[in-house]
């Protein structure tokens, strides 16, 4: 965990659901733990991330890792958002843009 809360671009951390909420929960515990999330898309995507692709484990930052996955480059206010208080999730309008375009007709539920 060392590379947690590092200076700079935080190391990316893929994340694939089909479940626009279990994401957004998913993507808040990566952010509260010093980590980038990437958001991938659908739970089909996940392999574009499995053991043995370039991404897997390879301290890659978000920006790489969204390079490596073609994936658009999201706001860079992302990454400077407050934590959520103990207990809680923030889940920022930036994410929920991201995850409208990944789960149309969708809108995750905000607490």
């Amino acid at each position: 965990m060392k590379e947690a809360h590092r200076p700079g671009p935080g190391v990316g951390i893929p994340l694939a659901s089909d479940d626009a909420e279990a994401l957004k929960v998913a993507a808040s515990l990566v952010r509260d733990a010093g980590f980038d999330p990437v958001i991938v898309g659908p739970l089909a995507r996940a392999r574009e991330f499995d053991v043995g692709t370039t991404v897997y484990d390879s301290n890659m930052t978000g920006p790489q890792v969204r390079e490596a996955l073609n994936l658009p480059r999201h706001p860079a206010q992302f990454r400077s958002l407050p934590r959520a208080p103990p207990g809680s999730y923030i889940f920022p309008p930036t994410l929920e843009t991201l995850l409208s375009s990944t789960f149309p007709g969708k809108r995750a539920h905000s607490p």
